[in-house]
């Protein structure tokens, strides 16, 4: 990878560069678990309020995990840069 005219990641015997490519991939799978997560909590609301209908509270989790999941998986198919 040539960042400013240097290549950083082309260095294997360069420490910093593992612990780098660890600290991302460990961010990846953080957030690969917490879709998933918020995908099992929105199935679990879709089968509540199709048996029994939601609380106001359970209601807003929902939106928000909706909303939230709408934005992630948009027509783009990108991951936010907030992450």
């Amino acid at each position: 990878m040539c960042v400013n005219g240097k290549y950083l990641l082309d260095d294997d015997e360069n420490p910093k560069i593992e612990i780098f490519k660890q600290d991302i991939l460990s961010i990846i799978d953080n957030y690969q678990s917490k879709i998933r997560d918020w995908e099992n909590e929105l199935e679990a609301l879709e089968e509540k309020r199709l048996s029994s209908g939601f609380t106001s509270k359970e209601e807003d989790i929902y939106v928000d995990i909706n909303n939230f999941l709408d934005r992630k998986y948009s027509a783009k198919h990108y991951i936010s840069r907030r992450f």
